[in-house]
């Protein structure tokens, strides 16, 4: 029996839990922080797994629920081995659900986390380096 790592964590470790989510013509959603473009999740809690981080943070900003399936990329760097990022794959968002994605709303001198949500065929050309180099990995790894 192969033991999913997305669902354990070791005291000190610190994931990350990013989402492949797609619509139906397989565009991948992607999320604008204002800075530049990332995929839908985020760090977890002390002891909290990746796929339960991500699917907190998709909630929280999008106002939808997820079901993280597939572990798909975990990376990590030698110098830093407590930090752990995983992308997880998520499925397929049906349009239905899709048009009930909602960003949320801020309040005074807050600033919001998104300020813009996409599905795009072209994802590299848009999102951060290190979460542009999760779907490389993927991609070389588990080809669709």
């Amino acid at each position: 029996m192969a033991l999913d790592t997305a669902q354990t964590t070791w005291p000190g470790q610190c994931v990350s839990g990013f989402a492949r989510i797609t619509d139906d013509r397989g565009r991948l959603l992607v999320l604008d922080t204002g800075d530049g473009w990332v995929l839908p999740g985020g760090a977890g809690l002390p002891g909290e797994s990746a796929a339960d981080a991500l699917a907190y943070h998709v909630r929280r900003a999008l106002r939808v629920h997820v079901t993280p399936g597939t572990q798909l990329v975990v990376e990590y760097a030698p110098s830093e081995p407590e930090k752990v990022t995983y992308l997880i794959d998520c499925g397929l968002l049906p349009a239905a659900r899709a048009r009930t994605i909602r960003l949320p709303l801020t309040t005074g001198a807050a600033t919001p986390e998104y300020v813009a949500y996409d599905f795009t065929a072209e994802p590299s050309a848009r999102l951060r380096p290190s979460h542009r180099r999760l779907l490389d990995t993927a991609a070389t790894v588990c080809p669709t």
